[in-house]
């Protein structure tokens, strides 16, 4: 069963079969798609919270216990830091909430959504002969077209979703790696908002922050034994454009 920390995976696993549904059968001709997607990935959502509740409260209740656990001092610095991560979370949602319009999401504009978006209103996947792009490997932008385009104007939400599933599949690594240390936690999810990397991507529609997810989720159901679901984020990994030759 897929952890809820990788439901982001999800909107991969869901969506890349739904974008051929889409161009052949559900919204062929057409800019926009169906709901689709996001009808069944909200609906596998709501299962895995059902089935992972449990989980989830006893995570919240170890949560509680290790903040108590700490001295005054750090349990001041966890709350400083804690603000300061939802303010940028905050600014970010912000963000993700309108249209891609920003200058660093030209590429978005350009070909990320737009590609999946001409293929639809061709209701073809022939090659488009004006773009080069189109010859770009690009499994992670068709899996999340069902999403994009399924409102009026092209959205980004889900690109705020993996922006959550970093930080919460990097909250599970540094535990792993340093012994279960509360503080290191926090410090390595302080250390990812604060980064320019993140800063400048962060509620955008760019996808390096999905990409970002993917490496570090693959290696975090690596460790925990999950292999399959390891190499489906593995080979959305390996095979999105940043690797073309």
């Amino acid at each position: 069963m897929i952890d809820l920390k990788h439901f982001p995976t999800v909107f991969l696993i869901v969506g890349y079969p739904f974008y051929w549904l889409e161009l052949y059968v559900f919204s062929p001709y057409q800019a926009r798609t169906s709901i689709a997607a996001w009808g069944a990935t909200l609906f596998l959502f709501f299962i895995l919270l059902w089935r992972q509740y449990p989980g989830l409260v006893a995570s919240f209740k170890k949560f509680q216990a290790d903040f108590m656990a700490m001295d005054r001092g750090k349990k001041i610095y966890s709350v400083f830091v804690g603000a300061l991560c939802l303010l940028i979370l905050g600014v970010s949602f912000y963000a993700a909430r309108l249209p891609p319009h920003l200058p660093q999401e030209l590429d978005v504009i350009n070909y990320h959504m737009m590609i999946p978006r001409q293929h639809l209103i061709l209701g073809s996947f022939d090659p488009l002969r004006w773009s080069s792009a189109d010859l770009f490997l690009l499994p992670i932008d068709f899996a999340l077209a069902p999403f994009w385009l399924a409102t009026p104007l092209p959205n980004k939400w889900p690109q705020f979703f993996f922006l959550i599933g970093l930080l919460l599949v990097c909250w599970s690594l540094a535990g792993r790696f340093s012994g279960d240390h509360f503080l290191t936690k926090i410090l390595v999810v302080f250390a990812l908002l604060a980064s320019h990397n993140i800063g400048i991507q962060a509620g955008t529609g760019m996808l390096g922050l999905v990409a970002t997810y993917l490496f570090f989720a693959a290696w975090d159901s690596f460790f925990k034994g999950k292999v399959f679901l390891s190499a489906v984020e593995t080979a959305f990994y390996f095979w999105s454009k940043p690797f073309i030759p």
